[in-house]
């Protein structure tokens, strides 16, 4: 959120403010997913400003989780219900941030420079 204070191409940012409804893979039921942020930023002149919705994540949690006899079964199911998680809150938030002209983002600590 520092980089959006900073740069002037950011015209304007929010964090968690908003919701976008999904169907929860486990449960069934209606859920709410709060993407990190939405930024508004100006690409350059004569250009519309584009608007990106935003998910922070820990690289290794923007794949899906890998299997090992290391691993407590108690700790592979719970990665494999949080992929099943986020794949539809991102499946969701693709289509829903297309039908307003929106981009989805999904950010890493790779992206970020961490």
């Amino acid at each position: 959120m520092e980089w959006c204070d900073k740069s002037p191409k950011v015209k304007r940012w929010g964090s968690e403010s908003f919701t976008i409804p999904y169907t929860h893979p486990i449960k069934g039921t209606r859920s709410r997913y709060y993407p990190d942020g939405i930024v508004w930023m100006d690409r350059g002149p004569n250009t519309k400003t584009e608007k990106y919705v935003i998910e922070i994540k820990p690289d290794a949690q923007t794949r899906a989780p890998k299997v090992s006899k290391r691993k407590k079964q108690k700790t592979v199911l719970y990665e494999q219900v949080q992929w099943a998680i986020n794949q539809a809150k991102w499946e969701t938030a693709v289509g829903w941030c297309k039908k307003r002209g929106m981009t989805f983002l999904i950010l890493t600590e790779k992206h970020l420079g961490l």
